[in-house]
C-alpha cells in the first residue's frame, strides 16, 4: 500500500479553494476519511474525539467503521473505547458504536442485556443498526430480539431483520415460522414475496418450508418455489399450477429460479402444461380452472411474454436434449413447438438426428419454420455437425423460404464444402431473383460443386452474378479464362456503348467482372484492365478499379507508368495506384486542385505515404490555411501523423497549440498521442503549456484531450504528473456537497473519462504512484471517481497495490457521499476479491457479509446484485457462492489462530449453506482438507 504520508500530502493547486470558504462539513468529512485510512497514525486524534460531544464522538465512530470496511487494521485500544459507547447517552453514538462493534466479526459475543436495550431505543437508527449487527455477531437473545424487530414501525427496520432472521438458518426456524404467521395474519399479501426471497437467499431450512405448507395454504405453489429452489424438491404440481396465477414480476422471478434446478420431472411437467396452456380455447386441459382465467386477465402480448418465459425455464429444467426427447415422445401443439424450440436453439450444443422426422412435408409449416431457426442458432454457436445436416435436408423443404432460411444458415458456416451438393441442388430450385441473393450468402466463395455450373453462364446479367461469386476461386486456370472471355466481351461491348448514356450498366458490369478477373489471376487481366483504364473517361469508379488492378502486378504497373507519361486522361487514378513512387506524387501534387472531393481524400493520404519534402510542404500549408474547410485540414492532419519525422511533430505542435479550431486542436492533439515517438510527446508537452490561452468553456474539453493522448502515448511526462487530478480537485468541494444533499450529478465515466481512462495508463507505464504522490490529499476527491479510477487500474494489474488503495479509499469516500447502491456495491465487490486473494480473512468475512445484505435488503436493484455477483459464481446462482464466503472466511481465521474446534464449527455453518454453488464447493474442498490436516 502507498505510505500514508503520500496520501496526506498538502500541496495546493494554484486556484485551490481557500480553506476558510470550505464548510465545516467538508472538513469534517476529510478528516474522518484521513483517520479511516491509517487509524494507527490518529489514536490520539481519535481517543480526543471519542471524548468530546455527541457530534465528536459519532465522527470518530463512523471513522473506525469505515477503517474496518476498507481493510484498515483493528486496533484493540480503539476497539474497546468504541465498545463502551453502546451504552452511551446519544442514540446517533450508540448507533455508531453498533455498527464498528458490529464489524469485528461473526466470532464476537454481543451480551443479551444491552441488545434488549437497544432493541427499544427510541431512535430507528439505533434499532436498524442492532437488526445489522445481529447478522455479523453472536446473541444469545438475538433471534427473539430479531423476531421482534421484524415487526418495527420504522420499514428499514423491519427488512433488515427479517433478513438477519431468515438468513440464519435452521437455528432460528421457529421463530421464523411465527413470524410468517404473522404476516399471514396481518401483513400485506406483497409480504409472502419478501419472505420468500429471504429464503432463496438463505441458507436452506427443511423444517420452516414444512411450516410454511402449512400456514400458507392459499400460496402453496410461492411455497413449493422456494422448495425446489433451496432444497431441490417441491410439489410438482402445485409450483405448475401457480405459474399460472404468478403474474408479480418477482414471483416470476422465484418460479424461474425453481425450474432452473435441472429437474426433469418438473420440466416434463412444465412442458405438458404449457402445452395444454397455450391450445385453442375449449381444448380440455388438467388446468381447466387456470389456463382459462390465465387467459382473460392477459392480453395476448403479456400471456406471449409469459408463455415464452415459461418456455425458457422449461428448457432450463429439462435441458435442452431432454426438452428436444419430450416432444418427440408427445404430440405437441404446433404453438408450443415454437416456443420451446428457441430457447432449445440457443442452450443445445449438438443435436440427435432423430429430429428429422420434424422435416416431414405433412409436418405444419411454422413447426418445420421453428425448427429451421433453432438449427441456425446451434449451427451457429457451435458449428454442431449433426444440426448442418438436418438444416442440409431442410433445403428440400417444398416451402421456398424455409429452403431459403436453411440455405443461408448453412452459408454462414466455416465449412460449406460439406454440404455442397445439398446446396447447389436447392439453389438451382430457387427462381433468379431468389439465386442472385442466395450467392451473396457465402462468405469468400461458394462450394467447388457450383464451379461448372458457375462457368456456364452465357447472357451478361448471369456473367456478372456468376462472375463476382467465382472471385473466390483464386489460381483456377480454368476460372481465369472464363473470366477473361467474359471481360473482353463486356469490353467489347462498352467500347460500343455511347459516352452520353446515363445508365451506365456496361461500364459498371466491365468494372466488377475485372474485380473478379484480378483476384482470380491479376497478370490475365492486364491487357483488359489497360484498355479500360483508357476507355473509362469520366468513369470514375471504373477507371479506379482499372488502376487499381494493374498496380497488383509489376507487369501492370508498368502500364500505369506508361499510361501516366504518356499524358492522357485518367493520369489521376494511375498516380493514386502508383503512390507513393516519387513521378506519381510529383502529378499529384499538381493535379490536386482540379481533382474530385474522393480523389483529393486518397491523394492526402498518399502524400503521408510519401518521402519527399514537396509532399510534405504540401501537407503542411493544407494543414496550416485556416481558409479551408475543417473536414480538408483534418485530413492533412491524418496524411501529417502518418510521416515520421520531427517535421511533422512541428507542424502538429503548432496546430495543437493555437488553432482557432477547437474540434481541429483536439484531433491534432490526438494525432500527437497516437504517434507516440519521443518528439511527439514533446510536443504534446509544448501544446500544453499553451491551455491556458483557450477561454475557459473550451479549455475543459482541450483538456480532456491532451490527458487522452498523453494516456494513449504511455504515460504523463514527470513535470505534468500533478495534472492528472487537478480539474477533479478543484471541483471536490462543490461535488462533495452536492453529494451529501444526495442530487443528481453525471456519471463520472461522463465527467472525467480522460481522468479514469489515464489511470490504466499511470499504471501500464509505472507512474500511478507518483502521480497519487502529486495529487495533493487525494483521499478527499469523489468516491466514485476513485472507485472507476481503481477498476481501469485492477483490470491492467489485478493484483496492483495501488489498484487495493484506489479502492479501499473509494470504500471509505463513498460512505459519506451517500452512495448509490451500484457504486457501494461494486466497490464490496472489488474489496472482496482482493481481502480473500490476499487471505485477510476478517477483512473478507466483513466484505462479504456486507454484500449478502445488499443482496437481501436492497430489492429495487436485483438485477444489478445478481449481475455484480456473478462475477463471484460463474457456474451457479450468482448468490450462492457468497452465502458460504463469510463462513469460510471465519473458518480460515479461526485455522489460523489455531482454535480447531471454532473453526470445524465455522465450517459447519458454511456447508449448511453451499447449496448449489460449484465453486463454494471447491473451496469447502480446501478448507476442510486443511481442517481434517489439522493445519
Amino acid at each position: 500500500m502507498i505510505a500514508c504520508a503520500a496520501i496526506v500530502l498538502t500541496l495546493a493547486f494554484p486556484g485551490e479553494v481557500s480553506a476558510r470558504t470550505v464548510p465545516d462539513a467538508v472538513r469534517k468529512e476529510w478528516r474522518i476519511r484521513r483517520w479511516a485510512l491509517d487509524p494507527a497514525s490518529s489514536v490520539e486524534e481519535i481517543r480526543r474525539s471519542l471524548e468530546g460531544d455527541w457530534s465528536e464522538r459519532s465522527a470518530a465512530l463512523d471513522a473506525l467503521a469505515r477503517g474496518l470496511q476498507g481493510g484498515s487494521a483493528l486496533l484493540p485500544e480503539l476497539l474497546q473505547e468504541a465498545q463502551a459507547r453502546l451504552a452511551d447517552e446519544h442514540p446517533t453514538v450508540r448507533a455508531r458504536a453498533l455498527e464498528v462493534f458490529s464489524l469485528r466479526g461473526l466470532s464476537v459475543e454481543l451480551e443479551p442485556r444491552l441488545a434488549s436495550r437497544l432493541a427499544q431505543d427510541r431512535l430507528p437508527a439505533v434499532r436498524l443498526a442492532l437488526a445489522r449487527a445481529l447478522v455479523r455477531v453472536r446473541c444469545s437473545a438475538g433471534t427473539d430480539l430479531l423476531a421482534e424487530l421484524a415487526f418495527d414501525g420504522d420499514r428499514r427496520v423491519a427488512r433488515a431483520a427479517r433478513y438477519a432472521l431468515f438468513s440464519r438458518g435452521p437455528r432460528a426456524e421457529a421463530a421464523a415460522l411465527r413470524v410468517a404467521g404473522t404476516i399471514e395474519r396481518e401483513g400485506r399479501p406483497e409480504e409472502r414475496l419478501e419472505v420468500a426471497g429471504l429464503l432463496l437467499d438463505g441458507p436452506a431450512q427443511p423444517q420452516l418450508i414444512e411450516g410454511l405448507r402449512e400456514l400458507w395454504q392459499e400460496d402453496a405453489a410461492l411455497v413449493e418455489a422456494v422448495a425446489q429452489a433451496t432444497l431441490g424438491e417441491s410439489r410438482h404440481e402445485v409450483l405448475v399450477a401457480g405459474w399460472f396465477r404468478g403474474d408479480d414480476s418477482r414471483r416470476r422471478g422465484i418460479f424461474e429460479e425453481a425450474a432452473r434446478r435441472g429437474d426433469g420431472e418438473l420440466g416434463a411437467l412444465l412442458a405438458s402444461s404449457l402445452n395444454e396452456a397455450v391450445g385453442r380455447p375449449g381444448v380440455p386441459t388438467r388446468w381447466g380452472e387456470v389456463a382459462p382465467e390465465f387467459r382473460e386477465r392477459f392480453g395476448r402480448e403479456a400471456r406471449r411474454f409469459v408463455f415464452e418465459h415459461m418456455a425458457e425455464v422449461t428448457v432450463a429444467s429439462l435441458g435442452g436434449a431432454g426438452t428436444l426427447e419430450w416432444l418427440l415422445a408427445h404430440p405437441v401443439h404446433d404453438e408450443s413447438v415454437r416456443l420451446l424450440l428457441e430457447p432449445v436453439g440457443r442452450r443445445i450444443s449438438s443435436w440427435s438426428p432423430e429430429a428429422v422426422r420434424w422435416l416431414a412435408p405433412g409436418v405444419q409449416r411454422s413447426t418445420r419454420e421453428a425448427l429451421v431457426e433453432a438449427l441456425d442458432l446451434t449451427f451457429a454457436r457451435y458449428g454442431d455437425r449433426v444440426a448442418g445436416e438436418l438444416l442440409a435436408q431442410a433445403l428440400a423443404d417444398p416451402e421456398p423460404e424455409l429452403a431459403q432460411r436453411a440455405f443461408r444458415s448453412l452459408c454462414d458456416g466455416t465449412e460449406t464444402e460439406a454440404w455442397g451438393r445439398e446446396l447447389l441442388r436447392a439453389w438451382e430450385s430457387f427462381d433468379e431473383e431468389r439465386r442472385a441473393v442466395a450467392l451473396r450468402w457465402f462468405d469468400g466463395k461458394p462450394p467447388s460443386a457450383f464451379r461448372g455450373t458457375l462457368l456456364c453462364a452465357e447472357d451478361p446479367e448471369r456473367r456478372l452474378l456468376f462472375g463476382e461469386s467465382l472471385a473466390g476461386f483464386t489460381g483456377d486456370v480454368e476460372v481465369a479464362d472464363a473470366l477473361e472471355d467474359w471481360c473482353l466481351a463486356d469490353l467489347e461491348r462498352f467500347r460500343r456503348e455511347p459516352t452520353d448514356v446515363p445508365d451506365d450498366r456496361a461500364g459498371s458490369r466491365l468494372r466488377r467482372l475485372l474485380g473478379a478477373l484480378s483476384q482470380v489471376d491479376p497478370r490475365r487481366a492486364i491487357e483488359e484492365l489497360a484498355a479500360s483504364l483508357g476507355l473509362a473517361g469520366d468513369r470514375p469508379e471504373l477507371a479506379r478499379q482499372a488502376a487499381e488492378g494493374l498496380a497488383l502486378t509489376e507487369e501492370g504497373r508498368a502500364e500505369l507508368r506508361s499510361f501516366l507519361a504518356k499524358g492522357e486522361g485518367n493520369r489521376v487514378e494511375a498516380a493514386l495506384a502508383l503512390a507513393p513512387e516519387p513521378a506519381a506524387i510529383g502529378f499529384l501534387l499538381g493535379a490536386f486542385d482540379r481533382a474530385e472531393w474522393d480523389q483529393r481524400e486518397r491523394m492526402l493520404s498518399a502524400f503521408g505515404r510519401a518521402q519527399d519534402e514537396a509532399s510534405f510542404a504540401f501537407l503542411r500549408g493544407r494543414g496550416l490555411d485556416g481558409n479551408l474547410g475543417v473536414a480538408e485540414r483534418g485530413m492533412a492532419l491524418n496524411a501529417l501523423a502518418a510521416r515520421p519525422g520531427e517535421a511533422s511533430d512541428r507542424v502538429l505542435d503548432q496546430l495543437a497549440s493555437s488553432v482557432a479550431d477547437v474540434e481541429l486542436r483536439r484531433r491534432a492533439i490526438f494525432l500527437l498521442g497516437r504517434r507516440g515517438e519521443e518528439a511527439s510527446r514533446k510536443a504534446l508537452v509544448s501544446a500544453f503549456d499553451r491551455l491556458g490561452e483557450l477561454e475557459e468553456d473550451e479549455r475543459g474539453a482541450v483538456r480532456a484531450s491532451f490527458l487522452t493522448a498523453f494516456g494513449t502515448s504511455g504515460g504523463l511526462p514527470g513535470t505534468l504528473l500533478a495534472e492528472w487530478l487537478r480539474e477533479p480537485w478543484a471541483e471536490r468541494v462543490p461535488t462533495l456537497l452536492a453529494r451529501f444533499r444526495a442530487e443528481d450529478l453525471p456519471t463520472v465515466a461522463f465527467t472525467w473519462r480522460a481522468e479514469i481512462a489515464l489511470a490504466a495508463s499511470l499504471a501500464r507505464s509505472g507512474q500511478l504512484e507518483a502521480a497519487l504522490a502529486a495529487s495533493p490529499d487525494w483521499y478527499q476527491l469523489d468516491g466514485r471517481l476513485l472507485l472507476d479510477c481503481a477498476r481501469e487500474v485492477h483490470g491492467v494489474r489485478a493484483g496492483d497495490p495501488l489498484a487495493l488503495e484506489l479502492a479501499r479509499t473509494a470504500r471509505v469516500a463513498l460512505a459519506g457521499e451517500q452512495p448509490e447502491v451500484e457504486a457501494w456495491a461494486r466497490s464490496g465487490a472489488l474489496l472482496l476479491a482482493y481481502a480473500w486473494d490476499e487471505e485477510s480473512w476478517l477483512w473478507a468475512e466483513r466484505m462479504a457479509l456486507e454484500l449478502l445484505e445488499g443482496y437481501g435488503t436492497r430489492t429495487g436493484q436485483r438485477a444489478l446484485w445478481a449481475e455484480l455477483l456473478g462475477a463471484l459464481e460463474s457456474d451457479g446462482r450468482p448468490i450462492a457462492c457468497l452465502r458460504a464466503l463469510p463462513w469460510q472466511a471465519r473458518a480460515w481465521s479461526e485455522l489460523g489462530t489455531g482454535n480447531l474446534r471454532k473453526a470445524r464449527a465455522a465450517a459447519h455453518e458454511a456447508r449448511e449453506r453451499l447449496a448449489d454453488s460449484p465453486r463454494a464447493g471447491r473451496h469447502q474442498a480446501l478448507l476442510e482438507a486443511a481442517l481434517a490436516a489439522g493445519r
